[in-house]
């Protein structure tokens, strides 16, 4: 506040200062001043790119009140290695970048290929707000700061087939920083430097670079530390890779040691992969996933007894080719490189096993064989892959081109693939046993191609190819599995005779599906049997559920029967089918005709079984019976629907739109349904088999004259009908004769009855002499009486049949 005051004096009273003091009010208008920012240290990976944010650059504003906002960079210096870019293009020294393109991700930073180290490149900057410069106001940081980019090492790069350890292992950078008297990185000094390397959230990368183009063998002195921490195993990155024709050309030979196991992924190590390598030599497994160890890729390998070329060769004795106890792994993949060829000398090629082994897949490896698949080992193995205790949500093999397995094995009583004991949603799909990556036939020695044993959770093997063995797919004591799209004991023309021994399919269970009322869900069955004691699919056991449909049964041979339930043979009828055994031994149809025009098929039956039941009737084609009498089915046919009366009778009638020559056998099976005809259960064997006939046309017969005595009867004979039935093949029956029209004099009887005209005379009353014809007493004459007639044979009328001269 204040008082002007001024200069008339105060005489006589006078007042010079305003007695008002006033007040004086100071606008200061406020100048920006300068923001902050700080040094930083960034992390990138060695080839890969560091993408900057905001908080990278550290603003503040302390001394704005209210702040202002951070509105650019200004790059002051550039860093003097690697590539700091905006969106793509480099960033110059000076330029500005602003705050919105840094949030966009724009501003990034590239090291060079392959280069790493710590504060491998820095730049500095200036931060800058928006509160501009008026009045002398300062919007940029006055002190550059810097920004410090590290970029780790990813990558250690094998150079050596040494088995040493003379660099510092304590870390990654410091085995880069001193390899060691040889100044050369092992395969044992790159896992133990990338163990004690704190971890990441990366694998690193182990590359191969030793010197020369030839196969390099790595031997052991002692086993090779586990693995303990993400990375990458890459053998293909070694010049002999491409030298060997794209084969793994790097050998780790385990020297035979005791109790060895060529690499081990800890649960540290989940995300690894390995590919590239021969590994050979171990004595227990060659490569080992732990239970807590995920997400890990085994690919383009050579596992057991096996060189660098390919080819099969004799090594010692071990356990498993790879063991799996982790979860989501992939042992093998579609794609060629990505095949592992996997030939151990013992047990298992590929074990999945485990609670914690959850949602595995084993595709596209041979197994057994050399790297060609078409040649199979002379050493033991006793199980190509093998998924069990409790392992669920595994695929063995899969739908997609390259996925399934090629499988062969060598020892009594061996198995392509089985799921033993093993948890559920797992699926054997698209893999051949014994059967080679040319479609030809493997030498394997396989008892038992597929086989699911003691095993209650759902399995569902589909699309797979077996040839030879005791049992192609064999369901041990096992229920509720899925067998469809599979083809057994052929070729794919499915005229090779790559049968097997005793049962193509062998069912000792309940309730599981072989085939199914789809499209694609036939599977086919050829030529089992060869070694006697089988069938096409038998059914053992007291098992019952067992639905068996639309499958193509053929070849069977001996004295073996397409579909057997009880594996002893033909099991007759019984009336109301109140047996048991397995699958109920449920009665089958009887086939009374079966016609053909060529497009369609006629066919009339009839069942007995259970009462007041349902049932769905398959009918199938063969171009030639089983020797039984019963059966088989080569050709499926369609299905009719029928339901039994109080009696357990039906009667089947249907017309199916199919083609089948004529001569060709038809045969049926009968299934337990419901009501709906929608959920089955047991299944027949196959019935006796009919001949297909063609659609029936008419029979002739000829003119005759006869002969008797003056007072004595004519006895008429089949052949007085001069039958024949020259237009059918082969030819039907003489069923009957019709009197069309009476003799005028004399008498014509049945069995003592005068015959009347339109009466038809079965060809069993004429062999049986009932047929008589008596002239009138003392009566005679050359073509004395005469009657008309027409023959009739047992072909039918059905489609449109003529069986009547």
């Amino acid at each position: 506040t204040f008082q002007v005051q001024d200069d008339g004096g105060t005489a006589m009273g006078g007042v010079d200062l305003d007695p008002v003091p006033k007040t004086m009010t100071v606008n200061v208008t406020p100048v920006n001043d300068a923001p902050s920012g700080s040094n930083k240290t960034v992390t990138v990976l060695e080839d890969h790119t560091y993408t900057f944010t905001t908080a990278d650059f550290g603003f503040s504003d302390p001394n704005d009140s209210p702040s202002n906002n951070f509105l650019a960079v200004k790059i002051t210096t550039s860093p003097a290695v690697g590539g700091l870019t905006l969106n793509g293009v480099a960033v110059t020294a000076g330029q500005v970048v602003s705050a919105g393109d840094i949030v966009a991700g724009k501003l990034k930073f590239t090291p060079a290929a392959h280069a790493n180290g710590l504060g491998y490149a820095s730049f500095a900057f200036q931060v800058q707000d928006d509160g501009g410069t008026a009045n002398g106001g300062v919007d940029c940081d006055q002190t550059p700061k810097t920004l410090t980019i590290n970029v780790l090492a990813t990558k250690l790069v094998v150079d050596t087939t040494d088995d040493t350890i003379g660099g510092n292992i304590s870390s990654i950078a410091a085995l880069l920083a001193n390899k060691g008297g040889d100044n050369k990185i092992s395969l044992r000094e790159a896992i133990l430097a990338i163990n004690n390397t704190p971890p990441g959230s990366y694998p690193v990368r182990i590359e191969f670079n030793i010197p020369g183009t030839g196969v390099h063998t790595l031997t052991l002195n002692s086993q090779l530390p586990n693995i303990s921490k993400p990375v990458i195993i890459d053998a293909t990155t070694d010049d002999s890779f491409a030298a060997n024709g794209n084969r793994p050309a790097i050998v780790l030979n385990v020297n035979g040691l005791a109790n060895s196991t060529g690499l081990i992924l800890e649960g540290g190590a989940s995300g690894s992969t390995i590919r590239g390598l021969v590994i050979t030599n171990f004595t227990d497994v060659g490569i080992l996933i732990h239970s807590t160890s995920n997400g890990n890729t085994i690919a383009g390998n050579y596992i057991g007894g096996l060189n660098a070329n390919g080819n099969l060769v004799a090594t010692n004795a071990s356990q498993e080719g790879i063991v799996v106890m982790g979860s989501n792994n992939t042992i093998g993949g579609g794609a060629t490189a990505d095949r592992n060829v996997i030939t151990p000398n013992g047990q298992f090629g590929v074990h999945v096993s485990q609670t914690t082994a959850i949602g595995n897949a084993v595709r596209g490896n041979f197994i057994g064989t050399d790297a060609s698949g078409t040649v199979a080992t002379t050493q033991p193995l006793a199980v190509g892959i093998r998924v069990a205790n409790d392992a669920a949500g595994t695929t063995v093999g899969g739908v997609g081109a390259g996925d399934g397995n090629v499988i062969a094995t060598y020892g009594a009583g061996s198995v392509g693939i089985q799921v033993i004991l093993a948890g559920s949603n797992n699926m054997v799909q698209g893999n051949r046993v014994g059967v080679s990556a040319a479609a030809g036939k493997l030498n394997s020695q396989h008892e038992r191609g597929i086989q699911l044993q003691s095993q209650d959770t759902t399995v569902i093997v589909s699309g797979n190819w077996v040839a030879g063995g005791t049992y192609g797919i064999a369901i041990s004591g096992s229920s509720n599995h899925v067998v469809k799209g599979n083809r057994i004991g052929t070729d794919m023309a499915g005229t090779a005779d790559w049968g097997a021994g005793s049962s193509g399919i062998s069912v000792h269970g309940n309730n599981n599906l072989i085939g199914g009322p789809n499209g694609g869900d036939d599977n086919i069955v050829a030529f089992s049997n060869a070694s006697g004691g089988g069938a096409g699919i038998s059914v053992i056991g007291t098992g019952t559920g067992n639905t068996l449909l639309c499958n193509s049964i053929y070849g069977t041979k001996g004295t073996g029967l397409g579909i057997d339930l009880g594996n002893d043979g033909v099991t007759p009828n019984d009336p109301g089918d109140a047996d048991t055994g397995p699958n109920n031994l449920q009665n089958f149809p009887v086939l009374h005709s079966a016609i053909t025009d060529g497009f369609q098929l006629s066919l009339q039956g009839a069942l007995n079984s259970k009462a007041n039941s349902y049932y769905r009737i398959d009918f199938f084609a063969s171009p030639t019976g089983n020797a039984s009498g019963y059966g088989e089915g080569k050709k499926y046919l369609g299905a009719v629907n029928v339901a039994t009366d109080g009696s357990g009778n039906a009667s089947i009638s249907t017309i199916l739109g199919v083609s089948v020559p004529a001569g060709n056998v038809i045969t049926t099976t009968a299934t337990q349904t419901d009501a709906g005809y929608y959920t089955f259960s047991d299944t027949s064997e196959f019935s006796a088999f009919i001949t297909a006939k063609e659609v029936n046309k008419a029979p002739t017969g000829i003119n005759n004259t006869v002969t008797t005595l003056e007072d004595q009867p004519y006895t008429f004979s089949a052949a007085d009908f001069g039958f024949t039935d020259a237009g059918n093949n082969p030819a039907n029956n003489l069923l009957s004769v019709k009197v069309t029209t009476l003799p005028a004099a004399g008498s014509l009887t049945l069995n003592g009855t005068a015959v009347i005209a339109g009466q038809f005379v079965s060809v069993t009353d004429i062999n049986s002499g009932k047929l008589k014809f008596t002239p009138a007493a003392d009566a005679n004459g050359a073509g004395y009486p005469s009657f008309t007639f027409q023959v009739q044979d047992d072909g039918g009328t059905a489609m449109g049949g003529v069986d009547l001269d």
